[in-house]
């Protein structure tokens, strides 16, 4: 992909594997201060709904931060998520940092499981 995306690329029932992304957390290494830490409460985990009808703006994770964020030296980010019973073989996960359709960072981690 050269910019990001306008749109998911795949729908909720896609996910056969039953990944669950339960924490997300960035934090400023140097002092220790978190600026986001977003749980899963299980609040949606309502099994009578239709995944794919849920809108995509549910589906987001949105955060701003000021200017001061950019004199930061050292960011940590933590995700903790969960797999279902299905075995997952090298899971591969992708994160892109776009600015203005520009690429600027990008990261993969593997997941030998």
């Amino acid at each position: 992909m050269k910019t990001a995306s306008k749109q998911f690329l795949c729908k909720p029932s896609d996910n056969t594997f039953n990944i669950q992304f339960l924490r997300y957390k960035i934090r400023d290494m140097d002092s220790g201060i978190t600026l986001v830490d977003i749980q899963d409460d299980g609040a949606g985990d309502d099994k009578g709904v239709d995944e794919d009808s849920i809108p995509e703006d549910e589906r987001l994770l949105r955060y701003q931060f000021g200017p001061d964020f950019l004199e930061l030296k050292n960011i940590g980010t933590q995700l903790e998520f969960s797999v279902g019973d299905k075995e997952v073989k090298d899971l591969v996960m992708i994160e892109k940092h776009y600015f203005k359709d520009q690429l600027l960072k990008q990261y993969e981690f593997d997941f030998k499981f």
